[in-house]
Order: structure tokens, then C-alpha cells, then sequence
């Protein structure tokens, strides 16, 4: 299927990438600079396993407080570049000033100045990375909106300002009361009865399905919706959806239920959760025998 091809990222995902590789790029540098140049406390801040945890844990908590987390925040090259220069400043600092949680600080002064430096230009040097390959187009999700016309461009702002690699390339017209063509922005505009081989031309993530008036959800884009999520395609509510991407919950479809009789897909897409569900269960199973041994 051409709607599975490409490489796709949850937000979860993409959070827990940002504040693992960043303590990655910073530990590997520091560590690196310092064997490098035989500087001890560089390399203690690193090798050292109760001295590095404090380093990762000052990164992260100041990372949050400065937005790096923030996926609107991090695919944009300019918040990148003045937020790392704000989150290395005040970890660096706060490392500094903590001697009995960090390493005793050096006699050779030099050393602070290149440990600061390293961590500022490892951080730099990965979030580059991460806007010109992660944060890149290759790694967008593309994606089909059912709506009424006059919902569109709140829908598109909700979605894609939640998660910026969210991407709505087209959109069905669900009001069947009207035939008229209406293309926003880059967002086309499908008839029903070419949904199907649109998503079979196209390389799209899912379908969501957000129009209000559930009345107009006519037999034709039923069986059309049927047929595409039995060949394999995704299908979501945009309940469902909004809520994955923002943690909120709309308002103005809370008290929508039509969507409970369709046969959406339901199955957890987020890898890391189920990889971790699936250690969970390998550890309990693993502990239950050794215990029946006994």
C-alpha cells in the first residue's frame, strides 16, 4: 500500500527523540572533546554515572522551560538556534553552581569555557540535524479531511498548529446539499467518487472524518470509506485525532456519538508505546517463571 510507504513519527515519538538525542549528542561530545584533549572534567562529567544523570536531568528540565520540546518550536531554525543558546547557558550554569551534585569544578578555568562550548555546539549541531532531516517533508504526514466546506480552515489550523508535521493535502466536501468546488490554499478538493483512487495515487497517513452534520454522511461515501479501510487504510475520527496531537479535547464535538457506529481503526500506531508494552510483558512473564521455580 502506498499510504504505508513512508516514514512516520507520533508526537510522543518525536518528543521522547528530542530529549533522548539530546543528552546523546551532548554526553558523546563532552566525552569525545575531552578524551580528546585529556581534559578530566569533561570527561568525569560523563563517565562518571551519578555526575552524568545530574547533567541529562538539568538538559531536559531546562530544555522544557525554554520550549525545545515544543514541536512547532523545534522544526523552526531561529527558535532553535536562541532556545539552545538559552538551555545550554542555564544547564551549564546551574552544573556549575551545584559542586556537590556535579563534578568539583577544574583548576584550569579553560576547561569550563570549552565544556560549555561543546554542550552549546553538540545541542546545535543535533537540532540542525533534526530541522533539515527529521522535520523535514519526508517525515510529514499526509492527510485526507471529510468536512463541511465551512469547517475547513478552522479544522486545518487545529490539526496542523498541534502538530506541524500533521499535513492536510485534501479534503471531501461532506454537505451533500451543495456540488461546488472549493480548493483552500494547497488543500484540494476530492469528489466522492474519486476519494478512492486519490488515495491509491497519493501517498497518504489516514483519513479523518470531522463533518458535524452526520446526517449527510451519504451511502456512497459510506461505501467508499468502507472499501478503503477494509483494502488497509486508516480511518480516525477527529475527536480521536485532536486529542492524540494536542492532549484536549474538542468542545464543539464532545457531544457528537455517530462516530461510535462506524468501524474506525482503533490500533495503538505509536512504536515506542508498543515496544514498551511488549518489554513490559517479556519482563513480567520472565519474573512469573522465576518465581514458579522456586
Amino acid at each position: 500500500m502506498k499510504n504505508k510507504s513512508k516514514i512516520h513519527f507520533e508526537v510522543s515519538e518525536r518528543k521522547v527523540l528530542l530529549r533522548v538525542f539530546d543528552v546523546i549528542f551532548v554526553l558523546g561530545a563532552l566525552y569525545f572533546v575531552g578524551s580528546f584533549f585529556d581534559l578530566d572534567y569533561l570527561k568525569l562529567s560523563t563517565i562518571h554515572f551519578y555526575y552524568a544523570m545530574v547533567l541529562a536531568l538539568y538538559l531536559t528540565i531546562i530544555g522544557t522551560v525554554f520550549e525545545m520540546y515544543d514541536l512547532q518550536v523545534a522544526s523552526h531554525q531561529y527558535h532553535v538556534l536562541k532556545n539552545n543558546i538559552l538551555t545550554a547557558s542555564i544547564t551549564v550554569l546551574l552544573y556549575l553552581l551545584t559542586p556537590v551534585l556535579s563534578a568539583a569544578l577544574p583548576k584550569q578555568r579553560f576547561q569550563i569555557l570549552l565544556f560549555y562550548s561543546t554542550l552549546l555546539l553538540a545541542l546545535i549541531a543535533w537540532r540542525i540535524f533534526y530541522v533539515k532531516f527529521l522535520a523535514s517533508s519526508r517525515f510529514v504526514q499526509n492527510v485526507v479531511l471529510i468536512c463541511d466546506k465551512e469547517q475547513l480552515e478552522e479544522l486545518i489550523q487545529g490539526l496542523e498548529n498541534a502538530d506541524p508535521h500533521y499535513r492536510i493535502v485534501a479534503y471531501v466536501n461532506s454537505d451533500s446539499t451543495t456540488n461546488a468546488f472549493f480548493d483552500y490554499h494547497f488543500v484540494e478538493n476530492v469528489a466522492i467518487d474519486d476519494l478512492v483512487s486519490f488515495i491509491n495515487q497519493h501517498i497518504i497517513f489516514e483519513i479523518v472524518i470531522a463533518t458535524q452534520k452526520t446526517e449527510e454522511i451519504t451511502v456512497e461515501l459510506y461505501q467508499q470509506l468502507l472499501h478503503l479501510l477494509e483494502s488497509g487504510t486508516t480511518i480516525r475520527e477527529y475527536t480521536q485525532v485532536y486529542e492524540s496531537k494536542s492532549q484536549r479535547i474538542p468542545v464543539q464535538y464532545i457531544t457528537r456519538d455517530f462516530y461510535k457506529f462506524f468501524p474506525f481503526s482503533r490500533s495503538n500506531n505509536n512504536q515506542l508505546y508498543l515496544i514498551f508494552v511488549k518489554l513490559v510483558e517479556v519482563l513480567i512473564s520472565i519474573i512469573g517463571l522465576v518465581l514458579d521455580s522456586f
